[in-house]
């Protein structure tokens, strides 16, 4: 009987001790590598390193995709990683047509020091919204 009581005991502390772990939200932010917005982002000590969590209390994580200036259209077009796209200037994100309707809705990431638009893709999935929503204010507010 204390056998038994010992070992339901001991499963009980293992089973409820463990909490589920929530899977990661992962944001994939593509922007030119080596360019105008890479700098600027590079010169955010704290971008990407906040703990963000979703309401459902799913943490996120930012991965950054560094491309050259020229593959950029490449990669929003046909393979579309990324979440959060940021240029090094308003005609690089005009050159991406499958972006030219969300130009209106780009902020500047680059401060004063110049003009480098970012969006949210218009690919981005409902669940997947709230995450890329979190990091894209982060990025703006720096």
């Amino acid at each position: 009987m204390k056998a038994a009581l010992v070992v339901a005991l001991v499963l009980c502390a293992a089973l409820c001790g463990c909490a589920k772990r929530k899977d990661p939200v992962k944001v994939y932010v593509l922007l030119p590598d080596n360019g105008t917005a890479s700098h600027a982002i590079d010169s955010f000590p704290e971008f990407g390193r906040h703990n963000l969590r979703t309401r459902s209390d799913r943490p996120v994580h930012v991965q950054l995709a560094r491309v050259r200036a020229d593959d950029l259209q490449k990669f929003v077009e046909s393979v579309r990683p990324a979440d959060i796209i940021v240029c090094d200037s308003p005609e690089q994100l005009a050159s991406l047509r499958s972006l030219q309707s969300e130009s209106a809705k780009a902020v500047n990431v680059c401060g004063n020091a110049a003009n480098c638009p970012a969006v949210i893709a218009p690919w981005v999935e409902a669940q997947k919204r709230e995450a890329v929503e979190q990091v894209f204010r982060e990025l703006t507010r720096q």
